[in-house]
């Protein structure tokens, strides 16, 4: 009697636990709301389609609305996490050793890059190289003086903390650069000195996949000194480091953090002006590309009366805290968010100097050019 109460009771408990999700998306007991940092499926319209393909677009927004959602999957993230040290999401996340998060191979494959699994074939090395080298010579015709710059992956500056062992290969990246240099073209590896400075400052948040303020300080003296072997007194003020502060913030949006939707925060490393410049900011003048992802983001423009140059920075997220440091170099300076250079904004804009930016997970961008 009491095995078969026993069954009864397991039985009833697993039905109710069946029909629960749709329960409370019927009843509407519970508002859920999406946390996941991505756009969810809309519910399918019948119309002419097969029941096949009806029954799948069904099955796919049901998974991803039903009931209770996200509830279920902040608890499936939370125990993941906390009890197992594992990636809900490992295609997105990898987590490493001592609390130390990485983007995975969804975004741009950018796992397999760092350790070098994926390389360019030569014909796209070869069309890289003809499409900057035809840029250059664009620019060159308008008087303008051009850098291209590559920032690495957060895991090719510290894959001692991915959980796998990282066997000394050249990455995606440093191929190309090896290849172009060979070349005459030269691709700026704006953390070259950061495998240096790394010993003894911390230069990425652990939950954030950019760089901190340090990080960027060092890729902004890089380029500077790039940019001055071409400018010696020519009116660009750097910030040298006795002209900043050291300090530490919370990081307001850790991206690696906010994937699986966490209130864990960072504390990351800053460097304040000790005597601030006046920066402007100058109205946008520029319509953003319709495919644009974030048509906010796209256009930034400031001005500083202490330098003489103005300059347009092709730029993503890593440019956003070089951006202090950039805006106290130049007179008026431009940034658009894009992966390649427009010439008819540069003829309209009439820059002395074009720099494109890019993290080394995004350089196929280089193949559209």
């Amino acid at each position: 009697m009491n095995h078969i109460s026993f069954k009864s009771i397991f039985v009833a408990f697993f039905i109710f636990i069946l029909i629960l999700p749709t329960f409370i998306k019927e009843i509407g007991i519970y508002s859920s709301s999406n946390t996941e940092n991505r756009i969810l499926s809309s519910p399918p319209e019948w119309k002419d389609k097969a029941l096949k393909d009806f029954s799948k677009e069904f099955d796919i927004y049901f998974k991803e609305n039903f009931g209770g959602r996200d509830i279920f999957y902040k608890i499936y993230n939370y125990i993941l996490l906390n009890f197992f040290n594992s990636s809900p999401l490992s295609e997105r996340v990898i987590i490493g050793h001592g609390g130390w998060y990485f983007l995975g191979n969804f975004f741009s494959n950018e796992a397999n890059e760092s350790i070098g699994l994926n390389k360019f074939s030569n014909e796209e090395k070869q069309k890289i190289l003809l499409g900057l080298q035809n840029k250059k010579k664009q620019l060159d015709s308008l008087g303008i003086q051009s850098y291209f710059c590559i920032a690495q992956n957060k895991s090719s500056i510290y894959p001692e903390y991915l959980p796998y062992k990282v066997i000394n290969t050249t990455s995606k990246f440093l191929d190309l650069q090896y290849f172009l240099k060979r070349n005459n073209v030269n691709l700026i590896n704006l953390t070259r000195d950061i495998a240096e400075l790394k010993k003894t400052q911390q230069v990425y948040d652990k939950g954030d996949s950019h760089w901190n303020e340090y990080g960027a300080y060092s890729g902004y003296r890089l380029l500077m000194d790039e940019i001055l072997k071409n400018n010696i007194d020519a009116g660009i003020k750097v910030a040298f480091a006795n002209d900043l502060l050291p300090s530490s913030k919370e990081n307001e949006w850790p991206d690696l953090y906010k994937i699986f939707n966490q209130s864990k925060k960072d504390t990351t490393l800053t460097l304040e002006f000790i005597n601030p410049p006046n920066i402007v900011t100058i109205p946008n003048k520029l319509l953003a590309p319709q495919n644009h992802f974030n048509p906010s983001f796209y256009e930034y423009r400031y001005f500083n009366n202490l330098g003489t140059k103005k300059v347009i920075i092709i730029r993503d997220s890593y440019m956003t805290r070089m951006m202090k440091f950039c805006n106290y170099s130049f007179n008026e300076t431009i940034y658009l968010w894009s992966g390649t250079i427009d010439m008819n904004i540069i003829k309209a804009e009439k820059p002395d100097i074009v720099i494109f930016e890019s993290v080394e997970r995004e350089i196929e961008s280089l193949l559209s050019w």
